[in-house]
């Protein structure tokens, strides 16, 4: 969504000579800077509210311990990048396959 929001800026970069290669690190380079902290703010966040609740509902009833969720956040995580490696694909190859001049005009 970043780079839908954001095309007239990358045809301005373009248009002052910055070389598809270069635009398409910058573009792959946000979406993950997004992923890495969106993906520990939510890791820690999920966690904590997994132990409170898993003790408030399990451990008060059943006296069961809590172990971290290892397995689920990696297949979380796994899917996260996935997802992200997908989505930052399909607005690379349309600024690509754009000229410079409908980049910029882009609505």
């Amino acid at each position: 969504m970043s780079v839908s929001a954001r095309l007239k800026q990358y045809g301005a970069f373009r248009a002052i000579g910055v070389s598809m290669g270069q635009l398409s690190k910058m573009i792959v380079a946000e979406a993950f800077t997004y992923t890495i902290i969106g993906g520990v703010v939510g890791t820690v966040l999920g966690l904590f509210c997994n132990k409170l609740l898993f003790g408030m509902l399990i451990s008060y009833r059943w006296g069961d311990a809590w172990t971290p969720p290892l397995p689920e956040v990696a297949v979380i995580l796994l899917i996260v990048v996935s997802s992200v490696i997908l989505a930052v694909h399909g607005p690379i190859k349309r600024i690509r396959n754009m000229s410079i001049v409908d980049t910029i005009s882009a609505q």
